[in-house]
């Protein structure tokens, strides 16, 4: 079955009035998302040859991004008579086609990583609110006000952990992923112990908005365990051979490559900003 483009617009309308307007505010236009996707915002700008009339700083899932509104009035067009002329075939009456503003406004949003790259194009469908559907606030209330900038723009705290257990010093369990929250992490890294046949397994630390990294060193003809953070994954690589020389170790080497427990890399991303970092050692 074939539907028209105006048959599904309607169709979407219906749906989100029936959502009591608090969604579907805008439609992507796929053609123009594709060809633009990925481009620099100020490249749409300088295509279109306008500015936008207004600009957010919106938050998805913690993940903040950008939207670029510009408004193209509506005009109501009718012919106005503006004159007349008599001959002897009969009355020929002569137009002028007006065109008068009626007051409101089509919206077209692009939608930008927090970087200004752009990741759609779309329009407006006359239903819902777009503040309110992607958590948004005007740039222009935002940008001068450290406080709500850094608010809006602090991203959500993820843990990770690592366990070991006494009856296998030669191994360690890290979390397989970053979750919201310490519990949630602990209980991976015991479940992965566990799993490996651990008996006496326990968490050896966990660690939020960091990565963390673990090595090892000789000293004194014994080997040693060493742990060592940063803000990235090459961070704490670099920092866990640095702490192992600061021991004494030699023949220092990363066994465990930096596991992230950060939303975004904050040396490498604009605009990303994590909490303070915690590590706790039971």
């Amino acid at each position: 079955m074939i539907f028209s483009g105006k048959r599904l617009l309607h169709v979407s309308a219906a749906l989100c009035a029936s959502m009591w307007l608090s969604g579907c505010a805008t439609y992507a236009h796929l053609g123009t998302t594709l060809y633009w996707s990925g481009k620099d915002i100020n490249e749409f700008i300088a295509d279109k040859g306008v500015e936008p009339d207004t600009k957010k700083i919106c938050k998805d899932k913690d993940k903040p991004f950008l939207i670029y509104g510009f408004a193209k009035p509506i005009y109501h067009t009718y012919d106005r008579e503006v004159g007349r002329g008599h001959h002897a075939y009969g009355t020929t009456i002569y137009t002028q086609t007006e065109h008068q503003f009626t007051g409101r406004y089509r919206w077209n949003y692009v939608f930008t990583d927090i970087e200004g790259k752009i990741t759609s194009d779309r329009s407006d469908t006359g239903f819902g609110d777009i503040d309110k559907e992607f958590n948004c606030q005007n740039m222009d209330e935002v940008a001068y006000d450290e406080a709500k900038l850094a608010q809006t723009l602090t991203r959500q705290s993820l843990w990770m952990s690592i366990a070991n257990s006494a009856d296998n010093n030669k191994m360690m369990w890290g979390s397989d992923k970053a979750y919201s929250s310490r519990k949630e992490a602990e209980e991976d890294a015991l479940e992965q112990c566990k799993d490996d046949g651990g008996k006496a397994c326990k968490v050896v630390v966990s660690y939020s908005n960091l990565c963390l990294s673990s090595g090892m060193g000789e000293r004194n003809g014994a080997y040693f365990d060493v742990f060592g953070v940063g803000a990235n994954k090459a961070g704490a690589n670099k920092d866990v051979i640095a702490q192992c020389q600061s021991k004494g170790g030699r023949n220092c080497k990363t066994v465990m490559e930096g596991l992230c427990a950060t939303a975004c890399d904050m040396e490498n991303e604009t605009g990303c900003i994590l909490p303070k970092p915690e590590v706790i050692t039971p």
